[in-house]
């Protein structure tokens, strides 16, 4: 027995959205591995010493690098420290993050995609990196080795300190540059 022209239209229909579905799915194909679990993770100098000083924020916190491809060329690589970067930097006083996971992920849409290194994790905040009062520090930070206990520090600075700074530092003015930390000890 044969089948009428209606069903083989029928069949045909459903055999190209089968197709079209299929297609589709790898054209817009992506994935997500799981890299790595961790217990603490850093991009800072971190001394391990005062380890036990480091509070918990309350939420956890995610970063992302992410790189692009054109036509299967990719366009640089998606950095770690990027990505852990971004997600300490979103909250003050943040120094390394603890209990969690690294993540690659890639996408792509026909001749366009992209690649991404996703780092989630709890962040521990060193509270002698804020200022009494400060809810979020200067977008301008300066780490250095004070000189008269040997630690580093970090200070974070108003803009024209930051550039005050860093114009000593090119002209080699120790003292100068020494001026303005000290403020922030």
């Amino acid at each position: 027995m044969g089948h009428s022209c209606g069903e083989e239209r029928l069949m045909r229909s459903r055999g190209r959205a089968v197709l079209a579905a299929a297609v589709t799915a790898v054209v817009l194909a992506g994935c997500t591995h799981r890299l790595l679990d961790f217990t603490v993770l850093s991009s800072k100098n971190l001394d391990v010493a005062k380890m036990s000083q480091l509070e918990r924020a309350g939420a956890r916190q995610t970063g992302k690098d992410t790189t692009y491809v054109i036509i299967f060329i990719p366009i640089g690589l998606p950095d770690l420290k990027g990505a852990i970067d971004r997600a300490l930097e979103k909250v003050p006083g943040a120094v390394a993050l603890a209990d969690g996971v690294v993540r690659a992920k890639s996408m792509w849409f026909v001749l366009f995609g992209f690649n991404s290194i996703i780092v989630e994790g709890t962040p521990l905040i060193d509270p002698t990196l804020l200022r009494s009062g400060d809810t979020r520090p200067s977008d301008f930070m300066v780490s250095y080795i004070d000189p008269a206990s040997k630690d580093s520090r970090v200070a974070y600075l108003s803009e024209p300190e930051f550039r005050q700074v860093r114009k000593a530092i090119h002209d080699e003015d120790s003292p100068a540059v020494e001026s303005v930390l000290a403020a922030h000890r």
